[in-house]
């Protein structure tokens, strides 16, 4: 009897032990400290990686309204030069190739002998959303971007005018509110609302999501599974989400190497078989 009282001492003992540890846990949580937009904006160029060039081995999924595929290939940057983009079916041919550039777009589909060469009037076209070189740039790199102000001076000056900041769910959540000027001619821009998840660790973008309210259509960006690369942190998963009234566009990229600052070759031949895209 004694024994039987001292055992259930003994677990009540272990109870009360395990809770005051998930207690003490709880309490030691660290505090999000309250950051300005202009500091939170400065602790994650801080902790961007830096680099003047990617070279990208990659694996996708594509969900194109329920029609799926899956491809692999090879993807380079040259910062704010250029990005080129080889996509494979799975069994190492070639089925398309893209070169892109601050004011242009180049793509040669190989499974039907196409081309296209203008700008990125295309690409807006296929994902039904508006982006420009410098905005695609950043999400292939989890950079920070501001999708009405690419320069540094004009970027600050639009977080602090357009931008509002909190915390949210253990993150700082940067939202911009819409512009309603009449004198703005861009009429995507001006409806488009941007918000970003950053994380108070690493201060690395989590997550960016993007609204056009005037079109009815929106942008949703998920990056995950950080990686150590040159002293800093880089997601190996990149989940795009396009969705618009009549379709829903799901592509999840995995970065499966990386490399930072060797040569990258950009080959881009169109041959004079190939037909143009109308």
């Amino acid at each position: 009897m004694v024994h039987k009282r001292k055992s259930i001492y003994l677990y009540l003992f272990i109870i009360l032990f395990l809770s005051s540890c998930a207690v003490t846990k709880r309490v030691k949580r660290r505090k999000i400290k309250n950051y300005d937009i202009e500091k939170i904006y400065s602790l994650v160029k801080a902790n961007e990686l830096n680099y003047n060039s990617y070279s990208i081995k990659y694996s996708a999924k594509i969900d194109l309204n329920g029609s799926k595929n899956s491809v692999s290939g090879v993807m380079r940057i040259v910062k704010d030069s250029a990005i080129w983009i080889s996509v494979s079916p799975g069994f190492g041919v070639e089925l398309m190739r893209l070169l892109v550039t601050p004011d242009s777009v180049k793509m040669i589909n190989r499974l039907n002998s196409t081309y296209f060469a203008g700008d990125f009037s295309y690409l807006n076209k296929v994902f039904k959303f508006n982006l420009d070189y410098f905005s695609l740039q950043a999400i292939l790199t989890n950079s920070f971007f501001s999708y009405e102000a690419q320069d540094e001076k004009n970027l600050i000056k639009n977080l602090i005018k357009n931008f509002t900041s909190k915390i949210d769910s253990n993150n700082y959540l940067l939202q911009s509110l819409p512009n309603n000027s009449e004198k703005d001619s861009n009429i995507y821009k001006q409806h488009v609302t941007q918000q970003m998840s950053i994380s108070p660790e690493e201060f690395k973008i989590s997550k960016i999501f993007m609204f056009d309210y005037l079109q009815n259509r929106s942008l949703q960006i998920k990056f995950s599974n950080y990686i150590d690369l040159n002293d800093n942190k880089f997601p190996q998963n990149l989940n795009l989400l396009f969705n618009t009234k009549k379709s829903k566009t799901k592509i999840d990229l995995r970065y499966s190497k990386v490399s930072v600052n060797k040569r990258a070759r950009m080959p881009f031949k169109i041959s004079k078989k190939y037909l143009p895209i109308k």
